[in-house]
């Protein structure tokens, strides 16, 4: 696994306050994190984080624990004195239309599909550009 230039994976990091940079996983191990409030330029403290158990961060006055295999995959930068990452992050996140509310609004960049079904979003004016 490759990291980021001074980003390292949660599971690996000292106590402090980091930086959220890089999250890697499919689409809902990311959504996931993100409704916890996990994502990337979100200011957390690493807690606790004991030899082989889950790590303890805290984020908004609320603790909870992240296991090492998914701590593993969430890369981090510590914060400096100011509060910003030492590190810019990488990061566009793209989203499928289930994940937006009623009220959001959104562009098309691209549909994924196939024959008849591809071609009726078309119809209905699913097309690259347009607003939803």
């Amino acid at each position: 696994m490759t990291f980021t230039s001074g980003a390292f994976p949660l599971s690996e990091v000292p106590e402090g306050k980091y930086r959220i940079i890089e999250i890697n996983g499919g689409r809902g191990f990311v959504r996931r994190l993100y409704y916890m409030g996990l994502h990337p330029n979100v200011e957390i403290s690493v807690t606790a984080c004991p030899m082989g158990g889950a790590v303890i961060i805290s984020l908004g006055g609320t603790q909870f624990g992240l296991g090492r295999g998914m701590a593993s995959r969430v890369l981090v930068a510590r914060s400096d004195d100011r509060g910003e990452a030492q590190v810019a992050p990488p990061f566009r996140r793209l989203f499928t239309l289930e994940d937006y509310r009623e009220g959001q609004r959104g562009r098309i960049i691209g549909i994924k599909g196939e024959g008849k079904f591809k071609k009726r979003l078309l119809d209905m004016g699913f097309t690259r550009g347009a607003e939803v």
